[in-house]
């Protein structure tokens, strides 16, 4: 009887223990995102070279060391936010097609929703294009954010990449390398949002970021053809 009680006395220590572990580890999470929140407005009305650690600290109202806990860097805070951007970007991307839809049909849907993403989230667009500039610190970024990061934009390119394969197979391209196409037709896309982002220019007044996306992507799939 006593080694009954003793077992149910330390079962219900354990089960006290692993509500209390659990309950510690929500808040982590939800204090996590709240710092991500505060950078988030930060870096969209500053960009990374013009926010400080300390200007997020104030926002989420912590002390600059507990923001040191959770984010060694800045840079680490801001390829988390990345992250957030490409995996929205990929969503939407999956979003716009169906099975069903030529190989063709897909590339512009994916060409379509690229182009929703830079209007409709153009600050996550502006961090997303900064990343793939390099404008930002390997070595101030813990590895598993940088992968994490890494992934999605994986996921993106992997996407354009079994659409040209499914062309390919379905006798839509005439393709041999899928891998150096996919490339091709992500340089090309993203060529024409560095375009618009000169659009201050007074010589590109008339530019139409739509028009010339839709231009070219007639042109990559007659390429690809």
């Amino acid at each position: 009887e006593f080694r009954r009680v003793l077992f149910r006395s330390q079962s219900f220590n354990d089960l006290k223990l692993m509500g209390t572990t659990e309950r510690r580890q929500r808040e982590k999470e939800q204090r996590r995102m709240e710092i991500l929140s505060s950078a988030r407005e930060i870096f969209f009305a500053k960009g990374l070279e013009g926010s400080t650690m300390d200007e997020i600290a104030d926002k989420a109202e912590l002390s600059k060391g507990t923001l040191y806990l959770y984010f060694k860097s800045k840079d680490e805070l801001y390829v988390s936010l990345l992250s957030e951007g490409t995996e929205i970007f990929t969503n939407m991307m999956l979003e716009s097609i169906s099975q069903d839809m030529k190989a063709e049909d897909k590339l512009r849907s994916i060409g379509n929703a690229y182009y929703r993403f830079y209007d409709e989230y153009p600050q996550y667009f502006k961090i997303l294009f900064l990343l793939q500039h390099g404008e930002f610190s390997d070595d101030k970024v813990d590895q598993d954010i940088q992968s994490n990061c890494m992934f999605e934009a994986g996921r993106s390119l992997n996407l354009i990449e079994s659409i040209l394969n499914e062309g390919v197979e379905q006798g839509e391209f005439t393709i041999k390398d899928s891998w150096q196409a996919t490339l091709f037709v992500w340089a090309a896309a993203n060529g024409v949002f560095t375009i618009a982002a000169e659009k201050h220019h007074e010589f590109m007044k008339e530019f139409n970021t739509k028009e010339l996306l839709d231009f070219t992507m007639d042109k990559i799939i007659s390429s690809l053809k």
